[in-house]
């Protein structure tokens, strides 16, 4: 999953993740830019999260180098069954621990 929940910015959080998987697959800027078809100096203004001239599916076509997408997700405050869900998580594991 690429969003990560603790990340205030989704865009920043996805130019961590394609840096860290180019780096993980030992890849230079360079070669990840020939497998997508794309400049290399696209692949750097993603990476240091500068989207200012950079298309979606430029974005998509580099995760799923990755084997990655993109995803929505609900934001904002939880629905009251989003809340009852936790307390009953919640409640559940406090009477795993007290026993």
């Amino acid at each position: 999953m690429i969003l990560d929940e603790t990340t205030s910015d989704p865009l920043k959080n996805i130019s961590q993740q394609i840096k860290m998987l180019r780096k993980q697959n030992s890849w230079s800027q360079q070669k990840l830019a020939e497998l997508t078809n794309l400049d290399r100096t696209t692949i750097g203004f993603l990476e240091r999260n500068d989207y200012s001239d950079i298309g979606i599916r430029k974005v998509l076509r580099v995760l799923q180098v990755f084997g990655k997408t993109l995803i929505t997700a609900d934001v904002g405050l939880p629905t009251l069954d989003q809340l009852q869900i936790m307390k009953s998580s919640t409640d559940l594991s406090e009477r795993e621990i007290n026993g």
